[in-house]
This record gives structure tokens, C-alpha cells and sequence, in this order.
């Protein structure tokens, strides 16, 4: 703190009141009207430059304009006009004497010395360092827009860049490009070296393919494999030529780990986005099917989408049920069904509904998942449909506390496990309806847990300190499910129904279904057997030990609003027994 001027302002200079100022991080000064400096704190000291005018010893601070890049210097007094003192803030950076920029916010007060006084006698001079803050902002924003293990541009922000591009194609006639590449071997990798080698050929891969496109083409990463190109004007020639280029790329792509080399390919599909582009749905879902096309064809290949126009035109219908499935969430036109889960006991008791989520259609259908879920996960809305399913879920559970199934299980997605605010949406909602959570199971598939290990290990123990159930579904399916099992704290496996269709009639499938019962019980999991479609299974599902059952064979599917009465009638058939 320096005391500049012979003014009575004893209270100014008292050392409690100098070292408290001192120890700010913001810069403090104190000016009268004629722009003499009656004290400036340590932190001012850093910004101001001091000149000698008229024999007089005045303070200035230097700016730098964000636009112009020139730099330029105020007094003081300049800054008691307010306007001149906001425009600095958001037009310019402060400029230290060592020439350091600096972002601020400013704030000037009046000071009166008496309170009948009708002008200020001092003003009090606020600058605040805003580049903490900045930088903080700049990394949300970067972390908002770009994928966190590759660094590239993620699907949102291609999604905006997309909108960008159709618009320019409509306004100015011009014609643009949108390549996706799919790489097919990560799965491999997973399970041959483990998911740090997986995500280390994945940022490998993104680098390759980085090196071979142009500065200013945008490369994202939109799915666990899978990277979109959006190529700025580019023609059909030049497309043809890309195209043959990224080829040859991908081609010469090999991944090596720990003394390994794995052959990685990719399968690549590309459309022109053109003044006829209707919207980013529709050019993503063309490159992706161009994509699924190359696939079938072989490896690194490439399919422009107009060469298989006639055959995607039987897949439009995905892209239409876009429309539908957010009218669906909006009308409330989801209908929730269960089907029950029985023990294999001598009293077939019902024990717990697995919950199946149907679509009311405009003229009363009733309209299967299958119909709809894979354009819902394709296009990021499979967690608006699982957030309907459990908000409507824990509305009946609140509403019917003393229903007598254990447990009623809720189907989740890969997406949805995958986002910490989806956990944080359940907390919520358990909280709002008092939901009884020790009625609530969720259930996640194998695939799922096992690509989204530390995801899913999070979730559970998340739901599971709520006092719900995890059911580990379509269990069996990976190569190896038995060493993921031991580190998923689950309560339920749900046993794949490939092998359960041919357990009574198959002693491979019969050995597997004993195994994996076996080795569950080890783990105090209880089983359970999926598609269950006859009496046969059934028995030999008993015999080996499987803890319950759920198919057409035990019942088909019914609406929840029928439940009620079906436990009823069991109840009365025992009390008759």
C-alpha cells in the first residue's frame, strides 16, 4: 500500500487497513475527482503505469484491444465515465508494464465523505484478474465440444458443423462431403490385450486418419469406433479422390502392442451434402449406411452413398421414427408392459416383472421396441425413452407400495450407464416419490457392462446404495464373460436365451446353463433363464438348479395395469390349494 498524497486520510493509511488491502488478489485504488492517486494497493502496483505531468505524478493503465490488437494508454480519471469504464471490460485486456495481457472486470464505487455531500470526493478503483476464470471457461468449452479420449471433435459438435454445412450448401449452391469410417477390430484388442490397449489404438487410429485429411476438414470421433469426416467443398471428383486416398490410409493401418501387431480395417462410407440435403439426420444416416455397406463388401472398402440409394431407401423408415419416439415421450404415447419371472420351485410363485416398454400408434396398435429402439439409439434419444421408462416406473412403484412382487425390473441402456447425470436423475427422482428402491432391479447387458467397465461398475454402486438390484442381462454372449463377472457387483445373471432355447435337447448348451448356474451360486447370484418357451425347458432348467425362469412358456407380456389383477388370481388359487 503506498499513501501518494499530503491529505488528511489518517484512516487510509492505518496499518490493520493497509494489510488487509495488501492481501487481496484484487487491484485496489483510491482517486479524487482530479485523478490523484491517494493510495493504490500492492496488486495495483503491478498494472499501473506512472507518468510525470506538469510535475505532478499521475497513474495510468495501459489496454489492448481484443479486435485490433493495438495497445493504447488511460488516466484514471478517464474511468469515472462508467460507459468508458464497461466498454474496456468487454473490448479489451489489461496490459501489465511487463506486457502480460490480462482479462479483467473493473468496478468503480463513489466515496462520500460526508453524507450530505452531493458529489463524490473519491472514487474506489476494482480490478479484477479474470484469467483463472477464462481459462476455466475455454476448457469447459473445449471438453464441451471435443471427445475426452482422442481430443477430436465429439458428435454434438459435428452435429453443429453439420447444420453449418447443409446451410451453406442451400445459400450458395456449394457441395461438401461427410465420410464416416468405421473400424472393425477394437472388440478384438478389448478382449485379446485389454480396453487401455483398446483406447490406445483408437487415439492411434485417430492420428492416422488425421494425417490424411486437410487442415481445414473436420475430424470427430461420434461412437465408441467409429470417426465422421466433414469435407468442405469438395465435388464429386475431388470425393473420388479423397476417397481413394483414405483408402489407401486405412489399408496401411497396423496397431502394435506389447510385441503384437494387429491387423486393423475399416469400412468407409461417404455422401455428398449438396443444396437437396434435407438435415444432419439425414446426411449422418446416409454416410452410416454407406458405411454398413462397405462392411458387407469387404475390407477398407469404400460405398458412396448415390450407389446404393435404391437399397437405403428401405431403411428411411428409422430416420421417421425419429419424429415419432419424441412425440411419444412428449404425448405420454409410451405404454409400459411386464413379464412375469417365476421361481422354479413347486409353487411357480411369481417373484419378479422384468418391465417392457411398447408404443401406442395413432390408431391404437400396439407397437413392439423393435420397430423403433435402433433409430432411438442410433440418434442419441435412447435416454430420453430409458428416463420415460424409469419416471413412469417409480410413479407405479410409488403409487402401489404394497404390491407383492419383489422386484420390478427396468431395462437400461449403454448410453444411459454411461452418464453420470442419468445417476443423478434416479437419486432425484427416487427422492421426489419416495420410491420403495428395494422393489426397484435394474438390468444391464453383458456387452454393456463389459465395454463400459469402469461406467458400470460406477452406476451399480450408485443404484445399489439407493437399495435397488442389478441384473446382469443376456449373460454368456462375450468370450470372456466369466472373468468380467467377479468384478461387477451384480445380484441377478440373466442367462443368454441361445442357450436356453436348446437346453433340453443339447448337452453342450445344457453344460453351459449348468456352468454358468454353478458358478453364479458360487458367487450368491441368483440365475435367471430367458425365453423360456416350453414346458420341456422348463423341467430341465429345475433339475439343473436355475433359480427362475421368464418366456412365453411361464406368460407372454402383458400391461402393467394388468398386474395387479394377476397377482390377485394367484393369490386366490393358492388360498383355494
Amino acid at each position: 500500500m503506498r499513501n501518494l498524497t499530503a491529505g488528511d486520510h489518517s484512516l487510509l493509511t492505518h496499518p490493520a487497513l493497509m494489510q488487509a488491502l495488501d492481501s487481496v488478489q484484487d487491484a485496489v485504488m483510491l482517486f479524487d475527482c482530479h485523478g490523484n492517486v491517494h493510495f493504490a494497493n500492492s496488486k495495483s502496483e503491478e498494472l499501473v503505469v506512472w507518468q510525470e505531468i506538469g510535475g505532478r505524478r499521475s497513474a495510468w493503465l495501459r489496454f489492448k484491444s481484443e479486435q485490433t490488437n493495438e495497445s493504447f494508454e488511460r488516466p484514471v480519471i478517464a474511468l469515472i465515465d462508467d460507459r468508458e469504464l464497461q466498454r474496456l471490460s468487454l473490448d479489451c485486456h489489461l496490459l501489465t508494464p511487463g506486457d502480460i495481457s490480462l482479462p479483467f472486470k473493473a468496478s468503480l464505487k463513489p466515496y462520500f465523505t460526508h453524507s450530505e455531500d452531493l458529489e463524490p470526493q473519491l472514487f474506489i478503483l476494482t480490478l479484477k484478474d479474470e484469467s483463472q476464470t477464462v481459462m476455466l471457461q475455454k476448457s469447459l468449452n473445449f471438453h464441451r465440444k471435443h471427445d475426452q479420449l482422442t481430443g477430436l471433435a465429439n458428435r454434438n459438435e459435428l452435429e453443429r458443423q453439420l447444420i453449418e454445412a447443409i446451410h451453406d450448401a442451400r445459400v450458395n449452391h456449394s457441395c461438401h462431403g461427410l465420410c464416416m469410417v468405421k473400424v472393425e477390430q477394437v472388440k478384438l484388442v478389448n478382449d485379446v490385450v485389454g480396453h487401455h490397449a483398446g483406447n490406445e489404438l483408437i487415439k492411434a487410429y485417430a492420428s492416422h486418419i488425421k494425417a490424411s485429411i486437410r487442415s481445414n476438414d473436420i475430424l470427430a470421433r461420434v461412437g465408441n469406433n467409429d470417426f465422421a469426416i466433414l469435407l468442405w467443398q469438395l465435388d464429386q471428383v475431388s470425393a473420388q479422390a479423397f476417397a481413394e486416398k483414405l483408402k489407401l490410409a486405412v489399408k496401411q493401418f497396423a496397431f502394435k502392442w506389447e510385441r503384437r501387431e494387429f491387423r486393423v480395417t475399416g469400412s468407409i462410407g461417404m455422401v455428398e451434402i449438396d443444396r437437396d440435403s434435407d438435415s444432419w439426420v439425414q446426411v449422418f444416416s446416409r454416410a452410416d449406411l454407406a458405411s454398413q455397406e462397405s462392411h458387407l463388401r469387404g475390407e477398407n472398402e469404400v460405398t458412396f452413398y448415390r450407389d446404393i440409394a435404391e437399397k437405403a431407401r428401405n431403411y428411411q423408415s428409422e430416420v421417421e421414427w425419429v419424429a415419432k419416439i419424441v412425440s411419444a415421450v412428449r404425448n405420454n404415447s409410451f405404454a409400459l408392459f411386464y413379464q412375469p419371472i417365476v421361481a422354479l420351485d413347486d409353487n411357480r410363485s411369481l417373484s419378479h416383472c422384468e418391465l417392457l416398454l411398447r408404443m401406442q400408434g395413432e390408431n391404437g396398435q400396439v407397437i413392439a421396441p423393435g420397430a423403433f429402439l435402433l433409430a432411438a439409439e442410433k440418434y442419441n434419444m435412447i435416454d430420453l425413452i430409458d428416463r420415460w421408462v424409469v419416471l413412469n416406473a417409480f410413479r407405479y412403484l410409488a403409487e402401489n407400495r404394497d404390491i407383492q412382487v419383489e422386484h420390478l425390473n427396468i431395462n437400461l441402456s449403454a448410453m444411459s450407464i454411461t452418464r453420470p447425470e442419468f445417476l443423478h436423475y434416479i437419486n432425484d427422482i427416487t427422492q421426489s416419490y419416495l420410491v420403495p428402491t428395494e422393489k426397484v432391479c435394474f438390468e444391464i447387458t453383458e456387452t454393456c457392462a463389459v465395454e463400459n467397465m469402469a461406467n458400470a461398475i460406477e452406476f451399480i454402486h450408485g443404484v445399489k446404495a439407493l437399495g435397488c438390484k442389478i441384473a446382469l442381462d443376456d449373460f454368456g454372449t462375450g468370450m470372456s464373460s466369466f472373468s468380467y463377472l467377479k468384478n461387477l457387483p451384480v445380484d441377478y445373471l440373466k442367462i443368454d436365451g441361445e442357450f436356453i432355447r436348446e437346453v433340453a435337447t443339447s448337452n453342450v448348451s445344457s453344460a453351459m446353463v449348468r456352468a454358468i448356474n454353478e458358478v453364479a451360486h458360487e458367487m450368491n447370484i441368483k440365475t435367471v433363464a430367458e425365453y423360456v418357451e416350453s414346458r420341456a425347458i422348463e423341467r430341465t432348467l429345475a433339475k439343473i438348479g436355475v433359480d427362475y425362469a421368464q418366456g412365453y412358456a411361464v406368460s407372454e407380456p402383458q400391461p402393467l395395469t394388468q398386474l395387479y389383477q394377476q397377482l390377485n388370481s394367484l393369490e386366490l388359487s393358492r388360498q383355494s390349494t
